[in-house]
């Protein structure tokens, strides 16, 4: 992602050069995750959008509005779910990637924005840097 110029780029990890760009509607793409199964790019947008483009093609699919500016995003292939980080006004913020619906939003605490997600034990981590805490939760795989 190119946040400054709203572009995603695509690199081939062998000879490191770029393949192609590709131009995207929503402003500041931040944070990425692909879904594998679907071919798809999640792409969490500093104007307050998850975008969902084809990994082949960079056509875009979708986008549903979501709580505010994220910064850490992780998809879960067990459930279909995204987990996006939105640090302010702290919380997470769960979208249901075959629907692109936000199903559940979940307060943190101001500043949180960093998730780990063990998708074999299905345990998503946030951390919050203003308390040196850590929260942890089980994730549902509907």
């Amino acid at each position: 992602n190119i946040r400054s110029a709203d572009v995603v780029v695509v690199v081939d990890p062998d000879a490191g050069e770029v393949r192609s760009s590709w131009k995207v509607s929503c402003t500041g793409p931040h944070g990425m995750d692909l879904d594998r199964d679907a071919q798809r790019v999640l792409i969490a947008c500093e104007d307050g959008h998850l975008l969902v483009l084809d990994s082949g093609s960079g056509i875009e699919l979708g986008s549903v509005e979501i709580a505010g500016n994220p910064d850490a995003i992780r998809f879960n292939p067990v459930s279909s779910h995204v987990y996006l980080a939105i640090g302010t006004p702290g919380v997470i913020q769960v979208v249901d990637a075959r629907d692109l619906a936000v199903t559940q939003t979940v307060e943190t605490g101001p500043g949180a924005h960093t998730l780990a997600l063990d998708v074999k034990r299905q345990r998503l981590y946030v951390f919050l840097p203003s308390s040196c805490s850590v929260l942890a939760y089980t994730v549902t795989r509907s």
